[in-house]
Formats: structure tokens, C-alpha cells, sequence
């Protein structure tokens, strides 16, 4: 049974991101667990700020359901000293226990399902450690140097 022990106590860090005050561990369905520490700073998901009217950052359901997100991906990208987990979540482990954290926390199923969807097709990048985020841009202009050299022959 999905479990959020301790509440998502927070204070503004700066003009995009909250820290946690005081922990907060997700267990999920299979037992695996995540635990956002006290200090860890998180962004509920960088949501953008023209979509805020639709899915705003703060003071929803979803706000659970974010801190998952966001502690799995810190961690995942930065090996985070303020999140620990069970196990090394895949990305797709993460996003669905985001969407299992929001269905517990309230959010409808159709909500969830937008929002995971959404977060499936556009926070790929946001997976990435900043080494890996160095070869996609090497990657991409290196794709744009070879289009520009095809095109002026």
C-alpha cells in the first residue's frame, strides 16, 4: 500500500525551488521506497510557468507527487546526498511512482494520467547527469556543423 510518512514541510529557497524542513519518505505499492532529507531542495517538477494556470507548482495534490519526482531525479542525476532510496530507480520507475503518489494524494485519474504523460514525453532531458547533458549538446552541433556544411555545397 502506497505511504507518504511525514509531511511535506517546505520554505521558499529561491524564486523557482522550496527545501524540505524535515524528511519525507514515499513507500510505494512494491514496497520500494524513497526518502527526500531534510536541506533537499526541489522544483515540483520545473513546471513552466505558462501551464501554471492548468497545473500550478504549489498548494495542490500534486505536490507529493512532485517531491518523488524530484528527489528520483536529483538523485539519479546528482547522486544526491538529501534523497537516499531503496534501490536505483529507472526513470520509468520514477515517473510511474510519481503517478502512484498523485493517485493517493487525490489527484483523478485523468490528471495523473496528462501529468505522466506529459512528464514521459519532456523530462527526458532533466534524467540526464550533467556529463551526459555535455554530449547531447556536442552531439547537436555537431548534427547542426554537418547540416550547415551539406547545405552551403
Amino acid at each position: 500500500m502506497t505511504q507518504i510518512i511525514g509531511s511535506l514541510d517546505i520554505r521558499k529557497y529561491d524564486a523557482r525551488r522550496w527545501m524540505y524542513l524535515h524528511q519525507q519518505k514515499f513507500i510505494l505499492n512494491d514496497g520500494s521506497w524513497l526518502l527526500n532529507k531534510r536541506g533537499f531542495v526541489l522544483d515540483f517538477g520545473s513546471i513552466p510557468r505558462p501551464v501554471w494556470s492548468l497545473e500550478p507548482p504549489l498548494c495542490t495534490e500534486s505536490d507529493e507527487g512532485y517531491g518523488f519526482h524530484d528527489g528520483g531525479y536529483a538523485k539519479n542525476r546528482d547522486d544526491s546526498p538529501f534523497v537516499e532510496w531503496s534501490h536505483p530507480f529507472t526513470r520509468e520507475e520514477v515517473d510511474a511512482g510519481m503517478r502512484e503518489i498523485h493517485l493517493h494524494c487525490g489527484v483523478s485519474e485523468e490528471r495523473a494520467d496528462v501529468i505522466y504523460g506529459m512528464v514521459r514525453q519532456f523530462a527526458s532531458y532533466s534524467w540526464l547527469s550533467e556529463a551526459e547533458r555535455e554530449v547531447r549538446k556536442f552531439e547537436m552541433a555537431e548534427r547542426k556543423r554537418v547540416a550547415d556544411q551539406i547545405r552551403d555545397l
